[in-house]
């Protein structure tokens, strides 16, 4: 009796190797796509907090306007839902603007079309600090639709704006500006 030895693969061993390489591949692709929601999710913040700053540069160029009384046009609520008695005024038609009033209505108008522009379904809710009839500064909330439901961690910081207080999904970031 003749005995011959086998050699190569047999076509289980093959099927059983892919599916174990599918398997694996499919689990990097699961952590892939969390990583990018991830990044996504810092770069959000990372906006929020670059724009915040923007503000508190313009808020203390014209800082004189403010404190004279145009801190009123800033106490203001943007909600995601867009209703229209929220959206804050259009920047004033002035071209070049010397006033400085119309010049921190330009700004402020110009800054809230950068926050839309950045930020996915921003809200925003600015209130002016005051001291007898003076103001000193100003409290802003800037929140933004997160990724994911973000309530696990604790606090979103959301609850100043009454319309994504309850939304888990919603996270926010809240300053105060002494401007001068």
């Amino acid at each position: 009796m003749k005995h011959t030895l086998q050699s190569g693969v047999s076509l289980i061993e093959v099927l059983i190797t892919m599916v174990l390489v599918a398997v694996t591949l499919l689990g990097l692709m699961g952590i892939q796509a969390r990583s990018l929601t991830y990044q996504l999710d810092s770069l959000n913040g990372r906006a929020a907090s670059d724009l915040l700053a923007q503000f508190k540069e313009r808020l203390s160029a014209n800082h004189l306007s403010y404190m004279n009384g145009a801190a009123t046009d800033y106490s203001v609520t943007v909600n995601p839902a867009d209703d229209p008695s929220l959206v804050p005024p259009p920047p004033p038609t002035c071209d070049p603007c010397t006033d400085t009033d119309d010049i921190a209505q330009r700004e402020i108008a110009l800054w809230f079309a950068e926050v839309r522009r950045r930020l996915p379904a921003p809200a925003l809710l600015m209130q002016p600090l005051t001291a007898t009839s003076a103001t000193e500064g100003l409290n802003i909330t800037l929140g933004w639709l997160d990724s994911e439901d973000v309530s696990g961690g604790g606090n979103t910081g959301c609850g100043a704006i009454a319309a994504i207080a309850d939304d888990d999904r919603y996270r926010c970031i809240t300053v105060t500006v002494f401007p001068g």
